[in-house]
């Protein structure tokens, strides 16, 4: 008695959502049941209005407003409450207590500084308890470690410019520990290590070192992986300015437009995401959570957990490019492979930097392939919403004859810019066969030969539907 009065619980308030079914409704509670282990867990049954919580707020203030999913995307009062530009301390999360598809949240309302739903239709108690207790404790908001067992180790690496992807979508799915995860969920596994890899060096600070194929020797990323029996977790640290919370909520939004965006592989593949950045450092660490329950497999086209947030560097507790040392004993290097030696340069180990290749290749296919598959999906949504063909009589545009003209001289371009490629292609070739910027140069000519052709169909589009004066003409 004497303990709990001097460590009570948090307190959690939840306010349940008027538009469930009884059914959901009981299923949401039954869900949430595993709470009551970790706070206080109080129920607002009438119908909710942002103004009667705030009252409900300032007379008893609690560690974790619980709200459903579009209330916690719509109510900036509430937010405002909390402290718009707070870095620790109580918040709010979005429960998703019923089927929600990504594409529901495409438009979900702007200018927040964070995010955070949770999914507790799809994932277990256990799961939910390990989300929440992150969320109650700040403490616990950010590492690896909070993810594991007490006496789980997790494997480390620096990331160079120079060291590409190579043996480490296998390394990482040979860690001990990991066989079942490697069987159940090796793919989406190492799509997501390859996201996280062009996080840094397609989108992030690695950007330029890779468009120049620069061997930084400053590491440009920080990376960790760790599984137990409850999870598989992947955590990657890396510095970025200029970019503000909103930017990183709008970034790991469901975004349509860009299928094969790394943030957009990541929160499409892995059952919780966790973005958390220091806006004074440009610190951001991101953390993946692969769960048993494999919700972001058997359900794919629906939302899942997402957590964006800014947090005070002092929550850092984990810091980025710890080494592993003997007085660490649950900190460890991510293994080598057998045939290459700790401590080697990149330009040294020719058989990885072949591998390296082979990998960047074909994780460019992979890319093309989503983006032509994006395409195609809405072309068919496209003609089941009435089609977007030709219509039966046609009409030519107005100013057709300037159109035309503009696609031949945008083709006259396309011709010389391809040409010039080539060139630099054949030169490179000769000089440095097989690097990356040739695989790069390879990409971009693949990319311009395919406008080429878009463009030739709209021109012969154009030029067969004149008018009958005109074409004559």
């Amino acid at each position: 008695m004497g303990d709990e009065s001097r460590n009570p619980l948090p307190r959690l308030l939840l306010v349940q959502d008027p538009r469930l079914s009884r059914e959901r409704t009981e299923m949401l509670m039954r869900q949430l049941q595993s709470l009551r282990r970790l706070a206080q867990v109080e129920i607002l049954r009438e119908p909710p209005e942002e103004a009667k919580v705030l009252e409900r707020l300032d007379r008893q203030p609690c560690q974790l407003l619980l709200l459903p999913w579009h209330l916690h995307l719509s109510w900036h009062r509430v937010e405002a409450h909390f402290g718009i530009t707070r870095l620790r301390g109580p918040t709010s999360a979005g429960y998703i207590a019923e089927p929600l598809y990504s594409t529901e949240l495409e438009h979900a309302s702007e200018g927040f500084n964070r995010s955070l739903l949770v999914d507790t239709l799809n994932l277990r108690q256990g799961e939910l308890s390990h989300i929440f207790r992150s969320v109650l404790h700040d403490e616990l908001r950010t590492g690896i470690r909070p993810w594991l067992e007490s006496r789980t180790p997790s494997y480390f690496e620096a990331w160079y410019s120079g060291h590409g992807l190579g043996y480490r979508l296998d390394q990482c799915l040979k860690i001990p520990g990991s066989a079942e995860w490697a069987e159940a969920r090796g793919t989406p596994i190492r799509l997501a290590i390859t996201a996280l890899w062009a996080l840094v060096y397609e989108e992030g600070p690695g950007k330029s070192e890779l468009i120049n194929n620069v061997h930084a020797r400053v590491p440009k990323a920080s990376f960790q992986v760790a599984c137990d029996e409850k999870a598989y977790v992947l955590r990657l640290g890396y510095r970025q300015r200029g970019r503000s919370p909103a930017q990183l909520v709008r970034q790991f939004r469901h975004d349509s437009m860009a299928p094969s965006h790394p943030a957009q592989l990541l929160i499409k593949h892995a059952d919780l995401v966790r973005v958390q950045v220091v806006p004074e450092t440009g610190d951001t660490e991101v953390t993946v959570v692969f769960f048993p329950s494999a919700v972001a497999e058997t359900h794919p086209d629906e939302a899942h957990s997402i957590w964006v947030a800014p947090i005070a560097s002092s929550l850092l507790i984990e810091k980025f490019y710890q080494e592993p040392t003997a007085g660490d004993p649950l900190l460890l290097p991510l293994p080598l492979p057998a045939n290459l030696v700790p401590g080697q340069p990149p330009s040294a180990m020719n058989d990885r930097a072949q591998y390296d290749k082979r990998i960047y290749e074909a994780a460019i296919k992979v890319r093309d392939l989503r983006e032509t598959l994006a395409q195609r999906e809405e072309e068919i949504r496209e003609l089941r919403a009435g089609g977007v063909g030709l219509p039966q009589e046609w009409t030519e545009p107005a100013g057709s004859d300037d159109l035309i003209d503009a696609l031949r001289d945008r083709l006259q371009q396309d011709a010389q810019a391809i040409e010039d490629l080539e060139a630099q292609l054949a030169s490179l070739e000769t000089t440095e066969p097989g690097s990356l910027q040739a695989v790069q140069l390879k990409r971009r000519l693949a990319e311009l030969r395919q406008q080429e052709q878009e463009r030739l169909a709209k021109l012969q589009t154009l030029s067969t539907h004149r008018a009958p004066g005109k074409a004559a003409a």
